[in-house]
């Protein structure tokens, strides 16, 4: 007989090529959908997590290249003429005998491809990402990484061979989808595809790919995490502001208002901007109430895209009057004449002057009886929020009939229709609505609505837009 290599027998003594050819039927890929994610820094580099993966030493041994904290990726700048892509692969250089992850580079093109897959006698490897880089691009946002790890081609989920599950199925399916709503979505005007099903499956049947996307989530359980979810709500809201006050994310956003957000804003279309979503700015989040709230209103009308933020918390805490009084109105108030002057000054040093937009607002400047009598047009850059944006409806504002109190402040801001915890902070708050004639109206720390005395210490927590 001729003596094979053979593991495990008792009192032999084994080498690595024999463990690896353990794992020989082993596929190559990622252990499961939390391993290597990548997060993009707002820069021109992308953070690794943790993960373990399967490369081939060869055809007939296994190797798991394990990462046991996040590793930080530098990409090169991108092309000024055309774009590339790049990818994040898990690399295994046979010569130095060693495995890592990688850029590889692709080459700056028209039309764009993957660098070529290397599996020969001196790598292996598998791809986790592509990273687009558009022309110019000074950074790597979410939208430029797509994720290959569910691709069989390049990478999969690593299974034994003898019985693996196919995902590549699920990914040219999903790619699918994706490619027949762009394409769809470039027919329609703005506003006007609200119902994918109902575009692509009016009587309530599946398409093939809807089928196939249904049958292989179903048979390797949840794939959330596998797809760039951001991408698709992108693609699946219209660029108005209809629908972004219509959805609600609650997205940390970064500590500073890029340049492409300002764009977004400007434009109307509200990119990758939607109900909730946040800034950190000194401290203090800045949260998205609601998309163009004034437009198209005031006795000079409004014409500029803006989006409505609130703080969730007070930025600190004052009267209302000195006395107490409402004679004036919310107009004739300290708080607006002189104690908002601070929320002014910590908003415009935070978001920059030029971007905190100055519109016209109907304002209470006039009270007869306890009750509020008369309201003007006022400009208003900063100003506390009324019952109606914050409620949806008067609560202990006084009803004087003419709706001086509602002035133009007439609906509720979406931030608080689908959120009622942004509307409570345990901090009581106020509003500008007069509730009788020495009080003005309160959010109560301890969640309801309130009149307090106009010498009470409650929270400023002001509204604003920025455009």
């Amino acid at each position: 007989m001729t003596e094979l290599t053979c593991w495990p027998l008792d009192n032999k003594p084994y080498t690595s090529v024999a463990l690896g050819a353990a794992y020989a039927a082993r596929s190559r890929g990622v252990l499961n959908a939390d391993s290597f994610t990548a997060t993009t820094n707002d820069d021109n580099t992308i953070t690794v997590g943790k993960g373990v993966g399967c490369i081939h030493v060869s055809e007939q041994w296994a190797a798991f290249p394990l990462n046991e904290g996040d590793v930080l990726l530098t990409f090169a700048d991108a092309d000024g003429v055309y774009p590339r892509w790049d990818v994040i692969a898990l690399v295994y250089d046979k010569n130095a005998n060693t495995a890592g992850l990688e850029v590889r580079t692709g080459l700056a093109a028209e039309t764009p491809a993957l660098p070529a897959l290397r599996r020969n006698d001196d790598y292996d490897e598998i791809f986790l990402y592509r990273v687009t880089r558009p022309v110019g691009a000074t950074k790597i946002t979410a939208d430029n990484v797509v994720d290959l790890r569910l691709d069989n081609t390049v990478c999969g989920l690593m299974r034994d061979t003898i019985d693996a599950i196919d995902t590549s199925v699920m990914q040219a399916a999903f790619e699918a989808f994706l490619t027949q709503i762009e394409t769809e979505l470039k027919q329609l005007h703005a506003g006007t595809a609200t119902m994918l099903r109902a575009t692509y499956d009016p009587q309530g049947r599946q398409t093939d790919i809807f089928k196939e996307i249904d049958k292989v989530s179903n048979k390797i359980g949840t794939v959330e995490n596998k797809f760039n979810q951001d991408t698709l709500l992108r693609i699946m809201t219209a660029p108005n502001a209809g629908a972004h006050n219509a959805v609600y994310r609650g997205k940390y956003l970064g500590d500073t208002v890029t340049d492409e957000q300002y764009a977004a804003i400007s434009a109307g279309t509200f990119d990758d901007l939607y109900i909730g979503d946040y800034w950190t700015i000194g401290g203090v989040n800045y949260r998205i109430a609601a998309f163009d709230y004034y437009l198209n209103s005031g006795d000079t009308a409004c014409t500029t895209h803006h989006v409505v933020l609130v703080p969730d918390t007070c930025l600190y805490h004052v009267k209302m009057n000195s006395t107490n009084t409402t004679h004036g109105g919310y107009v004739g108030s300290e708080m607006r004449t002189a104690n908002l002057e601070q929320a002014k000054t910590i908003i415009k040093a935070a978001f920059g002057s030029a971007h905190v937009l100055t519109k016209r607002e109907l304002l209470t400047n006039a009270v007869n009886g306890g009750a509020p009598s008369g309201s003007a047009w006022f400009d208003s850059d900063v100003e506390l929020m009324n019952e109606v944006q914050v409620y949806g409806s008067i609560a202990w504002g006084a009803h004087d009939g003419n709706g001086y109190n509602v002035g133009s402040g007439d609906g509720q801001f979406p931030l608080f229709m689908f959120d009622r915890t942004k509307l409570h902070n345990r901090d009581g708050y106020w509003l500008r609505d007069i509730a009788y004639d020495i009080a003005f109206t309160i959010v109560a720390s301890n969640g309801y609505a309130e009149g307090n005395y106009a010498t009470d210490i409650r929270g400023v927590r002001p509204a604003f837009c920025i455009c």
